[in-house]
């Protein structure tokens, strides 16, 4: 009669109960012992395909598909890596030391966006209001930023609602931007427009 019991936490019986010892007591085992040797009478059983049968299989099948290759670019897609809004040349995003978000054209054809307002609604740190129903407010980083618009690097101040036409993208750079001249301590918004 093979029995396999487990005792208290601290020892436990080997699975030779029924075959007593020669001073007619019973084998003890540690706690790892007695895990592990539950554990092997639980276990499921595994079985694999041996290596002469796949074999077997393989040679027997005779329609076997060609490989596919699909060559192609990887896009860029919602995340440049370069703008030219931190130094006034066109330069890797890493290499910037402020912080610039950049708002390609296709981020704005894919949501839609009919005006600033609708294409910097997911920007952090940037909130938008109606600035009295007659131009685009934007304030960063809490700072009111009427007079911190740009086109290509060139100040655009005046009140009004700057349309999306003719645009790359839109850069928007956060910090004092020493480069620009006068203009608040939240950032500023630049506009790039497509080039030929």
């Amino acid at each position: 009669m093979n029995i396999l019991k487990v005792g208290h936490a601290f020892g436990g019986i080997s699975p030779d109960v029924a075959k007593p010892h020669s001073g007619g007591e019973l084998k003890r085992t540690t706690p790892v012992a007695a895990m592990a040797i539950a554990l092997q009478a639980t276990a499921p059983a595994v079985y694999t395909q041996t290596t002469a049968a796949s074999a077997l299989v393989a040679s027997s099948n005779k329609n076997i598909l060609p490989t596919i290759s699909v060559p192609g670019n990887k896009a860029e897609g919602y995340s440049p890596t370069a703008s030219s809004s931190g130094t006034k040349t066109d330069a890797p995003l890493r290499d910037v030391p402020q912080t610039i978000n950049v708002i390609p054209e296709k981020l704005m054809r894919d949501q839609a966006a009919r005006s600033i307002q609708n294409t910097l609604r997911n920007v952090p740190g940037v909130a938008m209001s109606s600035g009295d129903v007659q131009r685009d407010q934007v304030t960063i980083r809490g700072f009111a930023a009427i007079a911190d618009q740009f086109i290509d690097g060139i100040r655009d101040d005046s009140l009004y609602f700057r349309d999306l036409s003719n645009l790359e993208g839109i850069d928007v750079l956060k910090g004092p931007a020493v480069l620009y001249g006068r203009a608040s301590s939240g950032g500023l918004i630049n506009r790039v427009t497509k080039k030929p």
